[in-house]
């Protein structure tokens, strides 16, 4: 069950979708301005309000620091609709705007490939095949099993760095699944200065 309100916090006019759920304790996160709580069926609708009017101006100080991107960005730099689409030689268009962003991370993602691929092979890494999609909660993965990786084609708005970061984080994962000790161990060999650039990266929100 989910229910809409709707507050006034610091004169401010707030959407907050809240969805009661099967869980122990209550959850907020803040996308596109819209709060959206997660919450036991036994929790009271006050003590929610306690705890949106608590946490909001937390999130809104946090998503104030974040650094935002334009719809019409490719590798840092903001472009026009028209210089967009006509770089690509493409009519305006929701499915054209996805594929020029997923033409543009996999022509890069071969230059980038093609420069640190010596890196990798140090450390028995080979070419493996990438999978380019539509993310909306993360920047990439790495299927073990069928050694695949997935880029998020939204890197293409973006300065090629945090390309380049995800792409050995991505690869780091064939080494050790998970995000232990020893993974940031394999990635600091792979780029040294990967903790700058992660840093850097979690500041931008995905949003296309």
């Amino acid at each position: 069950m989910s229910i809409t309100k709707y507050y006034l916090i610091d004169g401010e006019h707030i959407e907050c979708q809240i969805e009661y759920k099967k869980i122990k304790n209550a959850y907020i996160r803040l996308k596109n301005n819209i709060l959206y709580v997660s919450a036991n069926k036994y929790i009271k609708i006050e003590d929610i309000d306690r705890f949106v009017i608590e946490k909001y101006p937390l999130l809104k100080n946090k998503m104030d620091k974040k650094v935002h991107t334009e719809k019409y960005q490719l590798w840092g730099k903001v472009l026009s609709e028209d210089e967009f689409y006509l770089k690509n030689g493409l009519k305006i268009s929701d499915k054209n705007y996805y594929l020029i962003l997923k033409n543009e991370v996999r022509l890069k993602t071969e230059e980038i490939f093609e420069k640190i691929s010596s890196n990798l092979q140090k450390l028995g890494l080979n070419k493996v095949p990438f999978i380019y999609k539509k993310l909306t909660a993360k920047y990439g993965s790495c299927h073990i099993v069928k050694k695949e990786i997935t880029l998020n084609i939204f890197l293409a708005k973006i300065d090629p760095i945090y390309l380049e970061y995800v792409i050995y984080h991505e690869y780091a994962h064939l080494i050790v699944p998970n995000h232990s000790q020893k993974f940031y161990h394999v990635l600091d060999q792979l780029m040294a200065n990967h903790k700058e650039i992660e840093k850097e990266l979690k500041k931008i929100p995905i949003i296309f």
